[in-house]
């Protein structure tokens, strides 16, 4: 069966490397339908960077796996180097970037 396959590119983890130092946070995924990260304290992965709105954008739990949205953010999130748009599906092994903020999805 193919689900053991689909399974595995699904996410379980949010890496964010931060500032100069890069300083590793992990966020487990495996029990969230849904994560929004910005610099609010009550956002699901609250990040210190000044270029990030306070409600920046949201991670939602999909089948294959998250789907990131932008949440009308001044600076935009970044895939690939270019800001989003629309919502983009993204799977294990892939990156995003608020501001001076990397995200990992493992």
């Amino acid at each position: 069966m193919g689900d053991k396959n689909a399974q595995s590119e699904v996410p379980s983890a949010l890496k964010v490397s931060a500032g100069p130092e890069f300083k590793l946070i992990e966020t487990s995924l495996q029990k969230r339908d849904a994560v929004v990260i910005g610099r609010a304290p009550d956002c699901d992965v609250v990040i210190q960077d000044l270029k990030a709105s306070r409600r920046h954008c949201q991670l939602t739990r999909k089948t294959d796996g998250f789907l990131l949205e932008d949440l009308g953010s001044r600076n935009g999130t970044l895939v690939n180097g270019s800001k989003i748009t629309q919502p983009i599906l993204l799977k294990a092994n892939q990156t995003f970037q608020i501001g001076d903020t990397m995200f990992y999805l493992g």
